[in-house]
């Protein structure tokens, strides 16, 4: 009987071919090669042939489980789309915020996401010039005229402060990765901050032309109005919305934060940490209608004081008792940064793929 190539005093390392022995070329030896490719560990299977990572395992930091805390911070574009038949131009303007994350990777295919955070919205709007008219006015001699309002160059600002519950799914694909759900949103503050330019004239149906810039009269002209209210009605109170999100990035993993010879250490177990890094385009668009249903409108005047400017009361087009329907909308830019605490293991299957064959002695 002749002597098999790859008998038990062979060397037991791989030469430059990757194969045991003393580097012939034998039929035994190419076979071996070629089975061990569809064997466990052999670099055959799609668990395999997955890149290792830093930790030396072949998980990834998109496979296996995990539990990631992070943080993270937004920038965004932001309107209101309003439905009032008066108003042409809907609120717009930015809003930036951040919060805490808590994600569930499962394997490699869902990624479950939650969390708090805050959001500051600032939308602006320029309100048309528009004109009211009083005709049941009387001046000091007793003669009745028309009272005309005139408003231009209105600014509606808008400041809220939301509280959000992210309630996020996806998925990861290499570097890239998504989320689909929902934000549950609270305004928890909400302030309106409003500028316009007034003035007044009359007109007598006894008298030809319009009277303007007396005084004495209460007829003035170009007069600078500011108004500042809450637009929440109690103290406490909160306007709650839902809103459809989604979010589409990519995510850049790094290595272990400590060293392998100084690791944390629990008293059974060692743990690492690694943290990945995530920069993406997100949208939320409101769900709920938020139209307040009230009886406001874009200006009171004071039935004892109608030429006193400074006793003018505005209501920020939102707060209008013509908007039917009203939804928020955000567009911008996301950065989140991960830490994921993970049991520190050894990977048998990384390295140099074997299996019983090129043990030797068989």
């Amino acid at each position: 009987m002749s002597e098999v190539a790859g008998s038990s005093d062979r060397p037991h390392k791989p030469n430059s071919k990757g194969l045991y022995g003393d580097g012939n070329t034998s039929t035994t030896g190419g076979h071996n090669q070629r089975l061990r490719k569809n064997l466990l560990g052999g670099g055959g299977t799609n668990y395999s042939r997955r890149k290792q990572g830093r930790d030396g395992l072949l998980t990834q930091t998109n496979s296996a489980m995990h539990l990631l805390f992070g943080a993270y911070a937004e920038g965004l574009y932001s309107q209101q789309f309003l439905d009032y038949e008066e108003m042409a131009n809907s609120p717009i303007g930015y809003a930036y915020g951040g919060g805490l994350l808590l994600e569930l990777q499962l394997w490699k295919y869902v990624n479950i996401q939650s969390g708090v955070g805050v959001r500051k919205q600032t939308l602006k709007n320029k309100v048309p010039n528009f004109s009211l008219v009083d005709n049941n006015v009387v001046d000091a001699m007793g003669y009745p005229y028309h009272l005309y309002y005139d408003f231009y160059n209105r600014r509606d600002v808008g400041d809220y402060l939301h509280v959000q519950v992210p309630i996020l799914i996806g998925h990861t694909w290499s570097k890239f990765y998504f989320l689909l759900g929902c934000k549950l949103n609270w305004t928890i503050k909400a302030n309106s901050n409003i500028t316009a330019i007034g003035s007044t004239t009359a007109k007598y149906d006894n008298f030809l032309g319009t009277f303007v810039e007396m005084d004495n009269h209460g007829l003035r002209k170009d007069v600078p109005i500011a108004s500042r209210m809450d637009m929440l009605p109690e103290k406490g109170d909160f306007w709650f919305d839902v809103l459809g999100s989604i979010e589409c990035g990519v995510e850049f993993a790094s290595g272990r934060l400590g060293s392998s010879r100084h690791p944390w250490v629990s008293k059974s177990r060692k743990w690492r940490f690694t943290y990945r890094s995530r920069i993406a385009a997100i949208c939320d668009v409101g769900l709920s209608d938020l139209a307040p249903r009230t009886a406001n409108s874009l200006v009171e005047i004071p039935v004892d004081y109608k030429w006193d400017f400074a006793t003018f009361k505005m209501h920020n087009v939102i707060m209008l008792n013509k908007i039917t329907a009203l939804h928020n909308f955000y567009a911008g830019i996301k950065i989140s940064v991960f830490f994921d605490f993970y049991d520190d293991s050894e990977c048998r299957l990384c390295g140099d793929y074997q299996t019983e064959i090129d043990m030797g002695g068989y």
